[in-house]
């Protein structure tokens, strides 16, 4: 039995063996990887892991997906695997209080360091669909400040 189907007989079931879902966030197969950062992004999928305790890595392979997907320019979700614009918006979810509430999310600093990374490398039509995923928040605020300085990301910050 593949991968993929292992989670998603687990999902099935309501057993969901954390390991196979880190080992999906882990496969060479971006669509294998779409459905382990779908059960780890999404709480009521997360709620059938059994034996997950939250790790450091989880949140920044999430990233790393989301990121990959960015890149691999994928015009619409093929199976697990997000569609560039999907990515996008999902970005800021990785953000989730879920994550800090248990001592292993990202910083936001390092988010927004890393996503500014990706942003200026993108077109202005991507930068808005990420920014319309952003909760509007002091971090979000902090992060549009140091935006206003970039020459590539100071037309996107929010008048």
């Amino acid at each position: 039995m593949t991968l993929l189907r292992q989670i998603e007989a687990g999902i099935e079931q309501g057993k969901v063996k954390a390991h196979l879902v880190r080992k999906a966030l882990a496969d060479k197969d971006i669509n294998t990887r779409g459905l382990g950062y779908a059960v780890m992004a999404e709480a009521h999928l997360r709620a059938v892991m059994v034996d997950f305790k939250p790790k450091a890595g989880d949140p920044a392979a999430c990233f790393e997906y989301l990121q990959d997907c960015i890149a691999l320019d994928l015009e619409w979700d093929e199976d697990y695997a997000h569609s560039r614009e999907d990515a996008l918006y999902e970005l800021s979810g990785v953000l989730d209080p879920f994550w800090a509430q248990n001592g292993v999310g990202l910083k936001v600093a390092e988010f927004w360091a890393q996503t500014s990374d990706v942003m200026r490398g993108l077109k202005g039509d991507d930068v808005a669909v990420f920014l319309e995923g952003c909760e509007m928040d002091a971090a979000f605020e902090a992060a549009m400040k140091d935006w206003a300085d970039d020459p590539k990301l100071a037309g996107f910050v929010p008048a």
